[in-house]
């Protein structure tokens, strides 16, 4: 099976536009899609929930598509309740060192690898593709 690992940060508009297509190329390509988030701490509660896809498309849609700041609290706070993260374990979560650990180990691999934005997708480990303008290659690269 293929695989896509996609690097991204949410406060990038480019980053939005690819991560609104990516998971339907990944789909009709029968590829595994690995979420790698860097810059953005919370989105790791997110991934540790099993709600990561939902809450970046809900982040992305409040910044880009609502224009709400999402550096506050309550609109933070109304994207757990969509998409059924838990209040508490969210917002600890923001402060965690683990979380800062893993943020930080994801964006030094990006870096380690060639990577230098967001989004940054790789096929297979070794094609790395970078920006939404890029997805036309990665659903070459994926045999579509």
């Amino acid at each position: 099976m293929a695989k896509l690992e996609f690097f991204f940060d949410c406060s990038s508009p480019w980053t939005y536009l690819a991560f609104s297509r990516v998971e339907a190329i990944c789909e009709r390509a029968a590829a595994e899609i690995e979420w790698r988030p860097i810059l953005v701490g919370g989105v790791f509660i997110a991934l540790d929930a099993g709600a990561l896809p939902a809450y970046a498309k809900s982040v992305f849609e409040a910044y880009w598509g609502e224009g709400k700041d999402i550096s506050e609290s309550e609109v933070l706070r109304q994207i757990c309740v969509d998409v059924g993260l838990d209040e508490k374990t969210f917002f600890d979560g923001l402060t965690s060192t683990d979380i800062k650990a893993r943020l930080r180990k994801n964006t030094e691999e990006l870096i380690e690898r060639g990577g230098f934005g967001s989004p940054t997708m790789f096929v297979n480990g070794d094609d790395m593709f970078f920006g939404n303008d890029r997805l036309p290659l990665v659903e070459q690269a994926l045999g579509l």
